[in-house]
């Protein structure tokens, strides 16, 4: 027997300083036209810039009194309806100081909700969705797709307001088999187009909890039937905005070279876990890292600007090994 679920969709909004974007993303969630319940859960991440009082003056002007309040000692809770749909209900999370300086996990505080839908969608503070229909066609079409677990649909890259590309694997709706999401690296389908089966999280992989990154959601997402696409453009994403966690890592190239470490640990993981099904698309997409950490290390590579000549020597010395050891 099916599981009863409070909301059929619950989506997850982590952010923190993004007071310039914020706005744009939650007019994304509250403007969903659905047939169905839908909770979105903001967590604010102690954010310094006036983003915490950005939201709370969207709640004042858009949703009801808040149903219920909650403070600890870690977070400030407001939960509240929308004030003219009756589908929407929003639970933001204030925090009280940064957990993800002490790599203390948010999730927990969202298990309640999360738990209690049949269906999750992505959203990060400076992204936005573009169409009032994404949630209901993505429900949709996974209704009708049983056997697949994910569906995604195709984003429009702003840069400084302006368009510059689209993360559209297709022109035409389609089903993305496992080995084009291993290929992909996680940039071929933009992270809050991610629509997927919370059934999903109860699978006993381990790859993707190693290393809970969009890349590997992706993968996982298609691992038993692929993921259906759907080819609307419905999701916008800002590309190098302030506070992003890809401007974040950019500062920091031997960061960033030991979080490109952990993404070729967690595909060994993968490639284990699926006994060598893929193991062919598993290298490429390894060789792809390293070769890309390789020119990150030379002068004039990505990060020549933010790296000492030191620095990128260790990088190149250590990626250039890697390379040669994993094609011997």
């Amino acid at each position: 027997m099916e599981q009863e679920y409070k909301y059929m969709v619950a989506t997850r909004c982590f952010t923190f300083n993004q007071a310039p974007y914020i706005e744009d993303a939650m007019n994304g969630f509250a403007m969903q036209e659905t047939t169905f319940p839908v909770v979105t859960l903001i967590v604010d991440d102690a954010s310094t810039d006036g983003e915490p009082e950005v939201i709370k003056q969207y709640l004042a002007n858009h949703f009801q009194t808040p149903y219920r309040t909650e403070e600890t000692d870690d977070y400030t809770l407001i939960c509240a309806n929308h004030n003219t749909k009756p589908n929407c209900t929003f639970v933001v999370f204030l925090l009280k100081y940064n957990h993800y300086s002490i790599n203390k996990p948010k999730l927990p505080y969202l298990a309640d909700w999360l738990d209690n839908a049949k269906y999750h969608a992505l959203c990060e503070g400076d992204d936005w969705w573009l169409s009032r229909y994404k949630l209901q066609k993505q429900y949709e079409a996974l209704e009708k797709n049983s056997s697949s677990d994910m569906c995604a649909c195709g984003t429009i890259c702003f840069l400084e307001g302006k368009e510059i590309m689209k993360m559209s694997p297709s022109k035409v709706s389609c089903l993305i088999p496992a080995q084009d999401a291993i290929l992909g690296g996680g940039s071929f389908l933009g992270t809050n187009s991610l629509f997927y089966r919370s059934s999903i999280l109860k699978d006993n992989y381990v790859f993707y909890k190693y290393f809970g990154l969009d890349y590997f959601y992706q993968i996982h997402g298609a691992l038993r039937g692929g993921i259906v696409y759907l080819s609307d453009e419905m999701s916008a994403y800002r590309v190098s905005s302030s506070g992003s966690w890809v401007k974040g890592m950019r500062a920091n190239p031997l960061k960033y070279f030991k979080h490109r470490e952990k993404v070729i640990t967690a595909l060994n993981i993968l490639d284990y876990e699926t006994d060598g099904k893929y193991n062919s698309q598993i290298q490429e997409a390894k060789n792809k890292i390293y070769i890309n950490q390789v020119l990150s290390g030379l002068e004039g590579g990505v990060y020549h600007n933010n790296s000492n000549l030191k620095q990128r020597m260790k990088i190149f010395l250590l990626a250039f090994k890697n390379l040669f050891k994993s094609n011997a």
